[in-house]
């Protein structure tokens, strides 16, 4: 039953966060928030209170707790080609390898997230304005700046974590 008050609770949560996009980005039908097991663990210190109403179960949570949550992730990160300097991002933007910017593949664009390198602790923030990675198992396509700040852009990918900041 606890597992199931937690399920419902983060799903709950995670609607929540993303309801703070604006018009325009919800008429993208790409901003759902994926839930991971990283996300699961966060939930289950929440004090949560359930109660049954009209069929349907109605799940409260306090707003501190709500405010301490954070969506994480964690994967492989990738870069962009320098050769896409300049091109267009899903955003509409142009994208920037010199500047600090990411593609995921659900976050709200102007996203900011912390992305840390899991090998070495290193960290960087971005903010998200495309699409992508489009390649099994990846969870983001960082601009090259934000990738040679984690790790050396010889490696190519490397093992991350991604924390949504507030």
């Amino acid at each position: 039953m606890k597992k199931i008050i937690t399920t419902l609770s983060v799903l709950s949560l995670s609607l929540s966060l993303s309801s703070n996009i604006t018009a325009k980005q919800q008429s993208n039908n790409q901003n759902i928030i994926f839930i991971r097991k990283e996300m699961m663990k966060k939930a289950d210190n929440l004090d949560l209170t359930v109660s049954k109403n009209e069929s349907k179960s109605v799940m409260t949570i306090k707003k501190e707790d709500l405010n301490n949550f954070t969506h994480y992730q964690s994967g492989t990160a990738s870069f962009y080609s320098k050769n896409l300097n300049g091109s267009k991002t899903s955003s509409g933007e142009r994208h920037r390898s010199s500047e600090m910017m990411a593609a995921h593949k659900s976050l709200p664009f102007g996203t900011k997230v912390k992305v840390t390198n899991l090998n070495n602790g290193k960290s960087v923030i971005v903010r998200i304005n495309d699409r992508g990675p489009f390649v099994r198992g990846r969870v983001i396509d960082l601009s090259y700046a934000a990738f040679s700040q984690i790790e050396s852009p010889g490696k190519g990918v490397t093992k991350v974590e991604l924390q949504v900041l507030k």
